[in-house]
């Protein structure tokens, strides 16, 4: 059956802390960004020259100098290329921010989402200059056995995701930390966690203490769409990925999704693209099928 490759985080030693860098000009990075996959850690792709472009779950944006990109977990990619990457690959699990004390940290970062949010972050020259200094110190870091490293390598990273942030709400205004925000981001992690099993609003309601009134209302002031839209989006993603990266049937994609009826399925699909399936699957193979 073929299927979209799927990686877990592999530790070189089980005393080793959840993070790695390397870099493009490293064949085995190089080739296998080229080959469509999804991850269950997260990804950051620190392009300082090479042209092509990266495709993102369905959005495709231009890789040029200066960019950087950030890919959660789950999340399919892959780039092709015009002129060869240089730059930096760098991959951790969100354990890392918990076991040296920055969850909290990490849990304001507004970087990964997988939908309704851009992946590519575009710096200036000026800006750049900073952003090289920090993957690049990175490297340095984590190729050094030496006191203090992780700590070292932590700041950095934290410092990168300061920058980068900052540099997403200069474009996009941020709104504030509250009540509502907090509940809506535990709300589609929860999402992200079991959309393939549980498609019923009232459960993630449920789990998080709340009406599902209140879950609805204060997920749409947040980010403009009611819970139980940004459900079915999460959904319709979940299904697209795998009529698009698999060869599996719609049929066995609806069970897959805990769909009891592919019909249902299919007048699902239908209802949210417009598209059966299959015609989906088809036009998908014409236009985006990776070289």
């Amino acid at each position: 059956m073929n299927v979209i490759p799927l990686y877990r985080f592999r530790y070189a030693d089980e005393n080793i802390f959840p993070f790695e860098i390397a870099r493009f000009e490293d064949k085995l990075i190089a080739t296998a960004a080229q080959q469509p996959r999804r991850d269950m850690f997260f990804n950051i792709f620190w392009i300082a020259a090479g042209i092509g472009e990266y495709y993102i779950d369905f959005t495709h944006y231009n890789i040029r100098p200066n960019t950087l990109f950030c890919i959660g977990p789950g999340q399919i990619h892959y780039c092709k290329t015009e002129k060869p990457i240089k730059g930096y690959a760098l991959f951790f699990e969100e354990e890392l921010f918990h076991i040296t004390g920055l969850n909290a940290f990490f849990e304001k970062v507004d970087l990964f989402k997988t939908f309704g949010n851009e992946s590519a972050i575009y710096f200036s020259d000026q800006a750049a200059q900073y952003i090289n200094q920090l993957v690049s110190g990175l490297f340095i870091e984590y190729s050094h056995e030496q006191f203090g490293r992780v700590d070292a390598i932590v700041a950095r990273l934290q410092l990168l995701l300061i920058q980068a942030q900052r540099n997403k709400t200069n474009a996009h205004s941020l709104p504030p930390r509250n009540a509502s925000d907090q509940l809506t981001r535990h709300f589609l992690k929860l999402v992200e966690q079991h959309i393939s099993t549980v498609h019923n609003l009232h459960d993630y309601a449920q789990w998080l203490d709340v009406t599902v009134g209140h879950l609805t209302e204060t997920v749409k002031a947040e980010t403009g769409f009611p819970a139980g839209v940004l459900l079915r989006k999460r959904l319709l993603l979940e299904a697209k990925r795998w009529l698009a990266y698999s060869d599996l049937t719609a049929a066995q994609v609806a069970s897959k999704l805990q769909f009891d009826d592919p019909s249902y399925f299919g007048r699902f699909f239908k209802r949210e693209t417009g598209q059966t399936p299959n015609t989906f699957r088809a036009e998908f193979g014409k236009t985006s099928s990776p070289s």
